[in-house]
């Protein structure tokens, strides 16, 4: 099994009802991030581009009455990734 990758640090959420903003330091050698979004237990639906390589990232709240968990993962080249705590 390979070993976990290293995940992005010091992830910050600012939010409106509506909007939710994040940024996040890039972790060494990362080549891709993935933001997921989810409303139940689990975060299950990846909101970023396929290959977006930012440290920052703008979502659109599709209801301001839901609670929304989210998390950082950085993927690396060797098929690993590492994840964030969920914000």
């Amino acid at each position: 099994m390979p070993k976990a990758g290293a995940p992005p640090t010091n992830v910050t959420l600012n939010a409106s009802p509506r909007v939710a903003r994040f940024s996040w330091t890039a972790a060494p050698n990362a080549v891709r991030y993935a933001l997921w979004r989810g409303n139940g237990p689990g975060v299950s639906a990846e909101r970023t581009p396929s290959a977006f390589t930012a440290t920052r990232f703008v979502d659109t709240v599709p209801d301001a009455h839901e609670t929304y968990r989210y998390t950082v993962v950085a993927y690396y080249a060797d098929g690993t990734h590492g994840e964030a705590p969920a914000v």
